[in-house]
């Protein structure tokens, strides 16, 4: 029977869940990797060493939404794996603090996951931004700025994803006829507050 790289690492057949540095030192580097590969989770334990290897961490967020969070903080804020993690996993936007203002970082975020745009406060009064997410998925117009609700063009986008997040959008363009109509080739409910789904259909 085939074996993971994971199970590799663990010959004994005990989890290195828990186990710690210790571990991980009797590992080759090479091992690691492999694991990594398949399983990011492993950085949680694999000891700072492997957590501040660039290629071990690279290869972890490609499998794990959470393997930045255990990577070195240092390469937290590496550019090179941001953007290798975001393409994976859009929301591991979340586990940095300086590159969420990093545009080519968020674009490639809310280009994978929409919601993502949450995390990148900076960004949120960006069109360009506002845009990409809005059209990878609708309802991520919510988390869009005030000025950017506001904006046709940014609402129609997210509409056309999908005609129920005009509800995130501002008053004067929930009621845009422009926008009513969109919804009513879709068949939404009315519902001008925002709030369920209750109401008739247009």
């Amino acid at each position: 029977m085939k074996t993971t790289a994971r199970e590799r690492l663990d010959a004994s057949g005990n989890s290195p869940r828990g186990k710690g540095n210790e571990f991980f030192r009797e590992k080759t580097r090479a091992e690691v990797l492999a694991a990594a590969r398949e399983n990011g989770d492993v950085l949680m334990t694999a000891g700072q060493a492997f957590s501040d290897d660039v290629e071990i961490v690279i290869e972890a967020v490609k499998t794990s939404v959470d393997a930045l969070l255990w990577a070195s903080p240092a390469l937290r804020e590496n550019k090179q794996v941001l953007l290798t993690a975001v393409a994976a996993n859009g929301r591991a936007l979340r586990y940095t603090q300086g590159l969420r203002g990093d545009k080519d970082v968020v674009l490639a975020a809310v280009a994978q996951d929409g919601d993502a745009l949450q995390f990148a406060a900076g960004l949120r009064g960006d069109k360009e931004v506002a845009m990409a997410a809005c059209r990878q998925t609708g309802w991520a117009l919510q988390y869009a700025s005030e000025a950017l609700r506001d904006d046709a063009e940014v609402v129609k986008a997210a509409a056309k994803q999908d005609p129920k997040a005009v509800r995130c959008a501002s008053e004067r363009l929930r009621n845009n006829p422009a926008i009513i109509d969109q919804q009513r080739a879709a068949g939404v409910r009315s519902d001008a507050k925002g709030g369920g789904s209750g109401g008739k259909l247009w």
